[in-house]
């Protein structure tokens, strides 16, 4: 199951595969190939843009506008979402409004805390009160991404990548990740 979670498998993914069996497991590692290869090629066409911006630089000294716009265009698509990813999570604040994506930004800097408290206890991740917050650590990224796998995926991604402080805002730090991870792969109970 870790080894799953570390290729960027999202939890519900694992969960499902290795009650379905081999033959499901075999299909969220190749799910989440196709997405690794996905972001290959948005990788590789950022490197192309960015030879180009060098290139230009060489050449004529500063690059067009119209290069720095493609590059940044590209820069984004590289980034951990996709485009239509980033569009549903536009729709999700919209639907929410302000206000609601507020009460969610609160509550999740309330888990965070939550969190923190019990590795401050020293609590082992499998104590019942620890994998109770990692339920409700979950149900909230399920509302927040409006149960889209990929999304999650993204996000979790994006925290891993960019490192928890930064991809958060400072709401979530690198140990409270480290132990909400570690309570994701005890794996709490349905």
């Amino acid at each position: 199951m870790l080894s799953l979670r570390q290729l960027g498998v999202p939890l519900a993914e694992i969960g499902e595969a290795l009650d379905g069996g081999v033959d499901d497991v075999e299909q969220a590692v190749r799910a989440q190939l196709g997405q690794v290869d996905d972001h290959l090629v948005r990788l590789r066409e950022l490197r192309r843009r960015l030879d180009a911006l060098l290139r230009a630089r060489a050449e004529v000294g500063e690059p067009t506008i119209d290069q720095l716009l493609e590059t940044m265009e590209a820069m984004m698509a590289a980034s951990y979402f996709t485009p239509e990813q980033m569009d549903r999570l536009r729709e999700r604040h919209r639907e929410a409004g302000d206000a609601g994506f507020a009460r969610w930004q609160a509550r999740w800097a309330e888990l965070a805390a939550e969190v923190q408290s019990h590795v401050d206890a020293g609590r082992d991740p499998a104590d019942p009160a620890a994998q109770e917050t990692a339920r409700r650590w979950t149900a909230l990224m399920d509302r927040m991404t409006g149960g889209d796998r990929g999304i999650l995926s993204a996000m979790y991604a994006s925290i891993d990548g960019k490192g928890p402080e930064a991809a958060t805002r400072g709401v979530v730090t690198a140990q409270v990740w480290e132990y909400v991870k570690r309570t994701f792969a005890v794996g709490y109970p349905a």
